[in-house]
């Protein structure tokens, strides 16, 4: 548990540190812009642990045909495609559990942390 907290406050650290006056124009803003479920990519969207209040989380969107990039967002933006976690096609892969479509389980280095399936936050492209 200690472990993934330090990690989200790491990465909640790393992308405040490219915030500038409008927590939403961050670097990558297109990565969580992109990040919607269709038909081809059911699982795509916005994903928060346990809670949708924390304004971090895994923007989950498409890649190639069936597979998916996982990355994390917080206020300062989010990590680019295919940086935070590598690119997979989440049913099948051991780093990830689906529980139904708008719960899923995901590996990290404590074990498996469950996230919902969340509204986004209104992303617009910086200035």
């Amino acid at each position: 548990m200690r472990t993934r907290i330090r990690r989200a406050l790491l990465g909640y650290v790393f992308l405040l540190a490219g915030c500038e006056d409008d927590p939403n124009a961050g670097p990558n803003w297109e990565v969580e812009a992109d990040a919607k479920a269709t038909a081809e990519h059911p699982l795509g969207g916005f994903w928060k642990s346990e809670s949708c209040a924390p304004d971090f989380g895994l923007a989950i969107g498409p890649m190639e045909e069936g597979k998916y990039y996982v990355s994390f967002c917080g206020p300062g933006g989010c990590f680019a495609k295919g940086t935070y976690r590598p690119v997979t096609s989440i049913y099948g892969d051991d780093k990830y559990r689906v529980e139904s479509k708008d719960a899923i389980e995901v590996a990290g280095a404590d074990g498996f942390s469950k996230y919902v399936r969340c509204p986004g936050r209104a992303v617009k492209k910086p200035s």
